[in-house]
């Protein structure tokens, strides 16, 4: 039985994958030290009362605590080294931290720091170690150690109670969306105010570059993440639990909602987010097949059927909504006396219409899945830029890479030739040198390529230890997960969630899955759970 720290935790684990979209929101809601990152404050929140619950039962033995420490150390050393080392200091930027509020603090005590360049050097190295702390070690860290305390005695618990919090997040996504997808098919005014009046709540809009993120995403669903990916990137998480919640419980509002979701990540329009879970698919049937857990077929088939009927119901609605919207919006003008021509035939014969779901079935393809293997379409050229300039610093820095903030100066001259001319590559460019690297830089497009361009070879090398550790033992013992449902849904999301890395860098979805997968492989009897009891398709008698 969970004591009352541990049940914090689990209450503070479900509000993290909750609050997983709200990474970023209004400066008007920061604190001071956690920033304005909600999944953020919540983890520090949890991470302290796991060590008073450490500190006070001592029960807890920290698994692999000497690669946890060199895990630790080394980005900090890289860090330290790339500060030691860095080039590139101006006036500018040493003038932009002289006006920064804790140097100003600290000037009221040691006047000297505003005069000496060294003092303020090294005021930023404080300040990116503080930095790698917050978005790399704590989170990686941090969620192995809680999700290890809380689920190394009973990982089924795990993956029921993260299920639980996957079902709140996607409904409280899908009410939100609710008015999103009324708005992107009719411009609906009501729901047009609606957004307005919750996205100025929620982000600063505009408050990156000039535009980002915008108050509205014409033409593509969102719902209350900063833009389209990173909806992918959640979903990617996301999907695999609610498939486990569809095909363990039974529950026919758990198959309503996978199929609205769904139908939400193809209105993303989002090449991550439709990429990602046709590769989940094809994950989830190759893992089942080699599993072949209760009735999998049937399991398969149904997330098969799923998939078609959204993906059918996302085209009639995109193509034939907007037309009778308008259509209508025109008769109630000329109702109210308007001079407007009437725009007949609008909905067309049913060949017209046939012909149109078609059309729209083949540019939905060719430019939200076949465009990501060109340079040309949208912005996968400022993309590939970022990730061959990003992979060149690592690779010029083999052994300890240029650490954590110093990143972007380096790539400046790092971009071939062909990638300068990208107006958005030129955005981030422009921006970056007029009001310096301290407060602007390149956005990571690549994960991995980001980690190896901080913290070097070695550094890249300790973040793919633990996921082939895991992997090996998970072959070792594949004996003891054969026919289980639970275990496949878990490596899909985790492999999903490494997809995502070469999109951007990681959510906290990551370490959350993996961390359970750790659990499943090294905590899990050899006896093997059956699901007959329990499965969607099997007799209920």
């Amino acid at each position: 039985m969970k004591n009352i720290y541990e049940k914090t935790e689990e209450w503070l684990l479900l509000f993290i994958i909750i609050c997983l979209p709200l990474t970023t929101i209004s400066q008007k809601y920061k604190l001071p030290i956690f920033g304005n990152n909600i999944p953020f404050m919540l983890l520090c929140l949890a991470c302290f009362v796991f060590l008073l619950n450490y500190i006070k039962c001592k029960e807890f033995k920290i698994p692999h605590a000497k690669y946890i420490g060199i895990f630790c150390l080394w980005p900090i050393l890289c860090t330290a080294i790339g500060a030691y080392q860095f080039p590139f200091w101006s006036i500018a930027a040493d003038n932009y931290l002289k006006d920064t509020s804790v140097v100003r603090i600290i000037a009221h005590i040691w006047p000297d720091i505003v005069t000496s360049t060294t003092l303020l050097h090294v005021k930023y190295f404080c300040s990116n170690i503080v930095a790698l702390l917050k978005s790399f070690l704590l989170p990686l860290i941090g969620f192995f150690l809680l999700i290890t305390d809380l689920y190394q005695k009973n990982p089924q618990r795990g993956i029921a109670w993260i299920s639980k919090a996957a079902f709140t997040a996607v409904l409280l996504m899908g009410i939100y969306s609710a008015f999103e997808i009324c708005w992107l098919w009719t411009g609906n005014q009501t729901c047009t105010n609606i957004l307005a009046f919750l996205n100025r709540q929620i982000y600063d809009i505009a408050g990156a570059h000039g535009w980002w993120p915008p108050l509205f995403w014409k033409g593509q669903l969102r719902s209350y993440t900063q833009e389209p990916s990173y909806f992918g990137i959640i979903a990617s998480f996301l999907v695999p639990f609610l498939w486990y919640r569809v095909f363990n419980y039974r529950k026919k509002f758990d198959l309503i909602l996978l199929f609205y979701f769904t139908f939400m990540i193809f209105m993303t329009k989002s090449r991550t987010a439709t990429i990602v879970y046709f590769g989940e698919i094809g994950v989830f049937i190759f893992l089942s097949l080699v599993a072949q857990y209760n009735h999998w077929k049937k399991v398969c088939f149904t997330i098969g059927i799923i998939t078609v009927l959204a993906f059918g119901s996302y085209i009639c609605g995109d193509t034939i909504i907007p037309q009778l919207a308008a259509e209508a919006k025109i008769k109630a003008n000329m109702n109210s006396g308007k001079d407007i021509r009437q725009i007949e035939g609008i909905t067309g014969s049913n060949t017209e219409v046939l012909t149109s779901l078609a059309e729209s079935t083949e540019d939905y393809v060719e430019n939200n899945i076949t465009s990501a293997a060109g340079t040309a379409p949208r912005s996968n050229a400022a993309r590939i830029g970022n990730m061959i300039a990003m992979t060149r610093v690592g690779i010029q820095h083999p052994l300890f890479g240029v650490g954590q903030g110093y990143m972007s100066m380096y790539m400046v001259n790092q971009f071939p030739a062909e990638f300068t001319k990208n107006a958005e590559i030129q955005l981030w460019t422009n921006s970056l040198l007029s009001i310096t690297f301290i407060k602007s830089g390149y956005p990571i497009i690549n994960a991995f390529s980001a980690i190896l361009a901080q913290f070097g070879i070695l550094g890249l090398i300790l973040f793919f230890i633990p996921l082939f550790y895991t992997g090996m033992y998970l072959v070792i013992r594949r004996e003891n997960f054969k026919a289980r449902l639970d275990i496949v849904c878990i490596i899909v999301a985790v492999v999903g969630q490494l997809v995502c890395f070469f999109s951007n860098w990681f959510f906290y979805s990551f370490p959350i899955v993996f961390s359970l997968l750790y659990c499943f492989v090294f905590f899990t009897e050899k006896e093997s759970i059956t699901y007959e009891k329990k499965m969607f398709f099997c007799n209920r008698n």
